[in-house]
């Protein structure tokens, strides 16, 4: 045989030897990883609802950055004054907390419209409240503003400012806020501000295990004047 031939042979016997490998795990660890895998099955809901009750930091509802909800697509309905106070707009639509919301969190509030009036229009007052009606927490009152007579689509501003500086149960929850109106109530169209009022700088207390919200009140010393929000925006900036 050959030197070349026998080469080939032993080449040749070499690779019908059978393959030897050692196991880089257990069978212990691969049982955990077939668990691991498994939870790609697992109820999401159930998930999602798990890490709501936690009050873990979660993504931002909608698409714009930075709101808690999406703002109206279309002016809200007209509301007519009342002597008794009344939502200015849904607060658990347009201004929600969620229950257990992780504290401090802050909240920033732009809403504008405009208002139509008749003869004997009266004044117009705003309170903010912490919660979902008229029972909620003050934050503190505005000022009585006055209103003119006769004009139609007067234009306003509301600018605001909400902190949750505590979470809890009872009263344990404390909730402070501050808040500014403009407007140019005299007459129609654009031009400078003849209101401008500061009002909130009051503290509160509740229970934020619940879901809650910014409800602003309006109340009305006639009922002929109609108010309508024209746009609302309401941001998270934790």
């Amino acid at each position: 045989m050959s030197g070349i031939e026998h080469m080939e042979r032993k080449v040749t016997l070499r690779r019908r030897r059978p393959l030897r490998y050692t196991p880089i795990t257990n069978a212990s660890i691969m049982d955990e990883i077939a668990i691991l895998a498994g939870r790609e099955a697992q109820n999401w809901r159930e998930q999602m609802n798990a890490l709501r009750s936690s009050g873990v930091p979660m993504a931002l509802q909608g698409p714009v950055t930075g709101l808690a909800v999406n703002p109206p697509p279309d002016a809200l309905s007209a509301v007519t004054f009342s002597a008794s106070e009344q939502a200015l707009w849904p607060a658990t639509t347009w201004t929600p907390m969620t229950a257990n919301l992780q504290a401090p969190a802050h909240f920033e509030l732009f809403a504008s419209g405009t208002i139509t009036t008749v003869t004997s229009p009266g004044t117009m007052t705003l309170t903010p409240r912490w919660g979902t009606s008229v029972s909620g927490a003050t934050l503190g009152a505005s000022n009585a503003v006055t209103l003119t007579a006769s004009v139609t689509a007067v234009p306003w501003q509301l600018y605001g400012e909400v902190t949750v500086r505590g979470a809890g149960t009872g009263t344990n929850a404390r909730v402070y806020g501050t808040f500014q109106f403009l407007g140019k109530l005299a007459a129609a169209g654009n031009g400078a501000a003849d209101q401008n009022l500061l009002f909130g700088y009051t503290a509160a207390t509740g229970d934020s295990s619940g879901a809650q919200g910014l409800f602003m009140g309006l109340t009305g010393s006639t009922t002929t004047p109609t108010i309508t929000v024209q746009q609302i925006k309401w941001g998270l900036w934790n």
